[in-house]
């Protein structure tokens, strides 16, 4: 690493941007905030490239319509000099909205445990997660552990199980709120008809949702449907 990177600079490292906290350039590592941006903390392969982000920006003067999709070439550039155009490789990009959807919630965790893939068994269920707001993080990276941010107006939370034996959503939910205990079942003996099922968050604002979703494996278990409870009708006047 002759050049390092400037702290607070961004990383893409295959779909997650990272924030650069720190520079050793004795052992040749950086220090990063994870989950940036619009973006989830991931697992990556040893190996995976980087790709530092810069300042520069190019266009072509053309809007483009989702759905769309642009032919690039990403030209490297060194200290020396810039690749010739004619020799890097064509990447075919579609377009998605981007930098119009909502982030996805930040801090997301499920009974305390921060970004669990696959969720240990217990008594009841709780996700909370922090509000994030595309506006107002428009000029800083703020990692996947910051608290709230904004939210930025209009924007509602999906949660969802779904039954990974038969793919059914058993239970869906539109909330504004940041922690919800999730109708599910798993305690004691474990029935017939008992499956595991996968929890699903994501944002939308406007009928748009978040680039990406959350997803987790809660153990086998069940659904409990919830019983709306009436109000008491008023007695009548003697």
């Amino acid at each position: 690493m002759t050049s390092p990177p400037a702290v607070g600079s961004g990383v893409i490292i295959d779909n997650e941007v990272v924030r650069v906290d720190a520079v050793d350039l004795v052992a040749g590592k950086l220090m990063v905030g994870r989950g940036c941006a619009d973006t989830l903390p991931r697992w990556h392969a040893a190996d995976t490239h980087l790709r530092f982000l810069g300042s520069v920006v190019e266009t072509d003067g053309q809007e483009y319509m989702p759905g769309e999709s642009v032919d690039v070439r990403l030209l490297t550039r060194t200290s020396i000099a810039t690749l010739d155009a004619s020799l890097a490789p064509i990447s075919s990009v579609q377009m998605n909205q981007r930098q119009f959807r909502p982030y996805i919630p930040g801090d997301i965790r499920v009974n305390g445990i921060s970004y669990p893939s696959v969720v240990e068994r217990a008594s009841i269920y709780v996700l909370s997660y922090a509000h994030r707001d595309r506006v107002l993080q428009a000029d800083r990276l703020f990692d996947c552990t910051e608290g709230s941010i904004g939210p930025e107006p209009g924007v509602k939370y999906t949660i969802t199980l779904t039954n990974q034996d038969s793919s059914e959503v058993v239970w869906s939910l539109v909330t504004t709120e940041e922690c919800v205990e999730l109708p599910y079942e798993s305690a004691g003996i474990i029935t017939i008809g008992a499956a595991e099922h996968i929890l699903t968050l994501s944002s939308t604002r406007d009928g748009i949702e978040s680039l990406y979703r959350y997803q987790a494996i809660l153990p086998r278990g069940w659904y409990i449907p919830i019983v709306p409870i009436e109000p008491p009708e008023p007695e009548d006047e003697p």
